[in-house]
């Protein structure tokens, strides 16, 4: 069995594989030989990749320009749940959503609440279909956060303490704490 690589890791050359176009997604397929399978190297640690945040209308515009990208949509709920299919929504525009990887799951995100996906957009022929289309292939499903927790900070009023802990209401001249909500900060006035 190839040993599991992790975000960022660089695979070292040198690896055994067939190129498989599967219904419109370029994969590689191990062959199911002790040979080929001797060939994955255990991968190269380095920086991890970010993925880009974008949204279901976007995708769907850039179609198989982002095929195989690594993308994150936020704020998105999931409805459908079929087996491995699934639609996501990002209001009234929908996409398929489809289980490809092992150990992601969907079934305990409740219809109808946000969520962040981070994942692999593809761009895929499903059978009998006359066109290609945008699906994505989640690798981590989290809850987004409610709006109201979001913006909880930024509507707190703003306290300046001096370096001994005592409020000073009007700071000038120096290094003052500054808290707004939970957030917490040094700051020069």
């Amino acid at each position: 069995t190839p040993p599991d690589y992790t975000n960022g890791m660089q695979i070292p050359a040198g690896f055994v594989g067939n190129y498989v176009d599967f219904y419109s997604t370029i994969e590689l397929s191990i062959p199911n030989t002790d040979e080929a399978k001797a060939t994955y190297k255990e991968g190269i640690a380095g920086p991890e990749v970010a993925p880009t945040a974008t949204t279901v209308a976007e995708l769907l515009a850039k179609g198989a320009e982002w095929g195989n990208k690594y993308v994150k949509v936020s704020g998105v709920t999931i409805s459908g749940l079929d087996g491995k299919n699934f639609t996501i929504a990002d209001g009234e525009t929908t996409m398929p959503g489809y289980l490809k990887f092992t150990g992601v799951t969907v079934e305990n995100t409740a219809e109808g609440k946000a969520v962040n996906i981070t994942g692999v957009a593809s761009w895929y022929t499903n059978k009998g279909a006359e066109a290609p289309a945008m699906q994505l292939y989640p690798i981590r499903v989290d809850e987004a956060a409610a709006i109201s927790e979001i913006n909880a900070d930024e509507n707190a009023p703003v306290e300046y303490f001096n370096l001994q802990g005592v409020r000073v209401n009007n700071p000038e001249g120096g290094l003052f704490i500054m808290r707004q909500g939970s957030k917490v900060a040094k700051v020069i006035r």
